[in-house]
């Protein structure tokens, strides 16, 4: 009986979806990760880092602008 059986077939929606399994992956991470990012203070932890950021920024091009206002001397 059971040589008689039908094997099931695979429809077209699973084979895109074994095609894109690694992008809906992606995504998902991603999501999860936003998620985790608005659950928690790193907020204010990335305002801090990116203050930081633009300070060193600042510092160097005003090094670099003395350097060069001393090169013309």
């Amino acid at each position: 009986m059971d040589a008689c059986q039908r094997l099931p077939q695979r429809l077209p929606s699973f084979a895109m979806l074994e095609r894109n399994i690694d992008e809906m992956v992606k995504v998902n991470f991603y999501n999860l990760a936003a998620l985790a990012v608005s659950l928690s203070d790193f907020d204010a932890w990335l305002r801090c880092a990116s203050m930081f950021a633009a300070l060193v920024y600042t510092v160097v091009k005003i090094v670099q602008t003395v350097l060069e206002i001393r090169k013309r001397k």
